[in-house]
């Protein structure tokens, strides 16, 4: 549900959606993403960096996805990703 609020750009009801959870379920790794990326979608790229620095954590990250990095890009420019959150696929 939360990634279809995001699909059609409406990210402040997504973050009413994350809001009304219970506290475990918005711990969530996958919740924490969405959050972070509603947040900077409505341009709060403050709470991006509290996420980020406090840790998003998805246990079935692929290899090759790219929306931690690029949350991690648009909040931290001149920063390189942290190990953490670069799944990007790389030669060698």
């Amino acid at each position: 549900m939360l990634d279809a609020l995001l699909r059609a750009h409406r990210p402040a009801e997504a973050l009413r959606t994350i809001s009304a959870l219970p506290a475990a379920d918005r711990e969530h790794g996958r919740i924490r993403l969405a959050e972070a990326r509603a947040a900077h979608a409505t341009g709060a790229d403050n709470r991006v960096r509290e996420l980020l620095a406090e840790g998003i954590h998805v246990d079935n990250m692929r290899e090759g996805e790219v929306s931690l990095d690029a949350l991690w890009l648009a909040v931290h420019p001149e920063q390189p990703v942290p190990r953490a959150y670069d799944f990007r696929m790389s030669e060698g």
